[in-house]
């Protein structure tokens, strides 16, 4: 369900206009969310905690598409490119909500999200490509590990998976 609305949210980018794509962003958002409310009422948690997910994911798209639309969003989206603030707050909302939805579905993956969106975000906020990403990296990826290892002598060690995971991507 995911590659396809992330495949459909890349067809109507190309096929509309700016206003139309936040429109069809905010569609599926609202269906990805509508779907993942119904499987947790049902007690299905796997499967509201993969549309949660998705969620987060389709509000990051409609996020960018909005921020697109006035212009807030740089050009080229070339990663590490320079300080843009338009693009460091979509990364900052969609950890946000990726934090709250963690916390709401309780579904360890999403953790994942958090830790990759949150290394992009230090790492676009610190620094501007080259051989200083590479050390922010390497920083962030210990720290991920330190708190992962922890997070393995707890009961929450399913995340600490998802965090060691990161860590070595």
């Amino acid at each position: 369900m995911l590659v396809a609305a992330v495949y459909a949210l890349g067809y109507l980018s190309r096929s509309y206009g700016s206003f139309a794509y936040v429109l069809w962003a905010a569609f599926v958002l609202i269906v990805l969310k509508v779907i993942a409310l119904a499987f947790r009422r049902s007690d299905r948690w796997m499967a509201s905690g993969l549309f949660g997910l998705a969620s987060v994911i389709g509000y990051a798209a409609f996020v960018g598409a909005l921020f697109s639309w006035f212009g807030w969003l740089p050009h080229s989206l070339s990663p590490f490119s320079g300080f843009h603030v338009g693009l460091l707050l979509l990364e900052l909302l969609t950890i946000m909500v990726a934090l709250v939805s963690l916390a709401f579905y309780r579904f360890p993956l999403i953790s994942a999200v958090v830790a990759l969106i949150s290394w992009y975000f230090v790492t676009d906020l610190i620094s501007n490509g080259g051989n200083w990403t590479a050390t922010v990296t390497l920083l962030v990826g210990l720290f991920y590990l330190v708190v992962a290892t922890a997070l393995d002598h707890s009961s929450r060690r399913p995340y600490g998976f998802w965090l060691h995971f990161t860590s070595g991507f």
